[in-house]
């Protein structure tokens, strides 16, 4: 029973719903995160249950819980920096899989970038750093600059 609303069921983290949980998720997203951050010389480990070891150059290691943490910390370390991380993976197409984009869409709403869209198994909304980002069902993916009637890429019709 959760404690704080007594409701009977804590509820995950929003990647756990987007993308499942265990050993290899988790291994998975860690790749993912360490592929994104690697240009900063960040290494990213699984820790735990569902937390990461982020060892970071010139602050040593730190504990993460989620991915939502691990990309607050690269925003907090730069911000600016982290967009252009961000843009650099979105202009040359999303990940490959879902691990990708459950860090890619952390990361771009970490970094303030607008019109974030998830693509993942079901319809729906998720909240990521405390800002509601919408699902589209479709392969797993992000795109961003775009509404749900609108998606990325897509051209207006002309007559």
């Amino acid at each position: 029973m959760c404690g704080a609303c007594g409701g009977g069921r804590v509820r995950g983290p929003w990647e756990d719903a987007v993308d499942g949980r265990g050993p290899r998720v988790l291994a998975a997203r860690a790749a993912a995160l360490q592929g994104l951050l690697a240009p900063w010389g960040w290494r990213v480990r699984p820790w735990g249950v569902s937390g990461y070891a982020v060892h970071h150059p010139t602050r040593g290691l730190a504990v993460a819980e989620g991915v939502d943490g691990v990309t607050a910390s690269a925003a907090a370390h730069s911000p600016d920096g982290l967009r252009r991380l961000v843009e650099g993976v979105l202009d040359d197409g999303p990940g490959a899989g879902p691990a990708d984009a459950v860090v890619l869409v952390s990361a771009a709403v970490a970094a303030g970038v607008p019109g974030v869209v998830l693509h993942g198994p079901e319809a729906g909304e998720v909240v990521v750093h405390g800002r509601a980002v919408t699902v589209l069902p479709g392969p797993h993916g992000v795109s961003a600059g775009a509404t749900p009637s609108t998606p990325a890429g897509a051209r207006p019709a002309t007559s």
